[in-house]
Parts: structure tokens; sequence; C-alpha cells
């Protein structure tokens, strides 16, 4: 069906603006993705600090009586608190990556909605007709669909990546090793 609708685009705007709309996908199709890259590195960034406020936490439980006798709770508590921090704000970064990343794809439609009139007013001299642009907006999103199945299955390929990652610096710990 994708295909169909990319010969009609074809034929009702010329191959030009079909190569330049499929350039325009593929860069945010691009960009998209290595934003979810970006947000998978950052969580993984987070996990990191949650750990090492985890450290920080056994610590604090584990000496709390003589931390408090010599009222020192609040020094092992900066720990947590930088932690909690750090914590904070990958996430803020991560949830940064990953609206630009949905956001991204939603420019795609539109961008090439702008690049057929272009292409079919300045380059073939052609009037733009309310039939013609209804009809673009109809194939370009059944074209839209493939893309966006393309896009979801790269972002997954980046958050597997960084979650293996995690997985491994798991196996990695000494208490998590076969011949311990």
């Amino acid at each position: 069906l994708g295909l169909y609708a990319l010969r009609e685009l074809c034929g009702a705007f010329g191959l030009p603006c079909v190569l330049a709309s499929a350039a325009l996908t593929v860069v945010l199709s691009t960009l998209a993705g290595k934003c979810e890259g970006q947000k998978a590195h950052h969580e993984q960034l987070a996990y990191g600090h949650i750990l090492s406020r985890q450290r920080a936490l056994n610590m604090l439980l584990d000496n709390f009586r003589p931390l408090k006798l010599h009222d020192w709770v609040g020094r092992a508590a900066r720990p947590l608190e930088e932690a909690r921090g750090q914590i904070e704000g990958e996430l803020d970064k991560s949830a940064f990556w990953a609206s630009l990343a949905g956001l991204l794809p939603a420019l795609v439609q539109p961008g090439i909605n702008m690049l057929s009139c272009f292409f079919l007013v300045f380059v073939r001299g052609e009037r733009v007709s309310f039939e013609r642009c209804v009809m673009a907006a109809i194939y370009i999103g059944q074209v839209m669909g493939a893309v966006q199945s393309f896009r979801g299955a790269l972002g997954g390929f980046f958050e597997i990546g960084a979650k293996a990652g995690r997985i491994e610096h798991f196996l990695r710990l000494p208490e998590h090793r076969p011949d311990s």
C-alpha cells in the first residue's frame, strides 16, 4: 500500500518532489533515532546514579548509630542529595530527548506537504488545487505509516543496546559471577 501511494505521489508531483521528500524523511527519521539513542544514554546514566545513591543509602543505614552518635548524619546524607540531583538532571535530559524524538517524526508530514506545494508551484509551474492537497495528504499518510514503523524499530534498536549494556554491567558485578 505504501509503494502504491509513493507511485501515485510520483505521478502527481514528480520524481524530484518525491526524492526531496524521501531525503527529508530519512534525515528527520535518522535524527529521531539519534534522539532515542540519547534518551537511552541518559536513562543509563540515571541508572548509574541510582546505583550510587543506593550504595550511599546502604552505607548510611549500616553506620547509622555511630553517625548519629557523632552527629555526622547530615554530612553522610549529602551524597544522597547529590545523587538525587544527578538522577533528576539525567531524567530531565532523557525527557527532553524523548520529546524531541516524538516531535521530529511529526514534522515529516507537514514538511512533505510544503515540499509538494513548492515543487508543484515553483518547479512545475502549476496551480495548487484543493483536490491535489487532499490526495497528497492521504498518500503521504500511507507512506508515513511505513516510515513510523521504521522509526520505532530504529528507536527500539538503540534502546535495546542501552539495556543490554546495563544487563552486561550487572552480570559483571562480583556477586553475580558464576565462579564465585
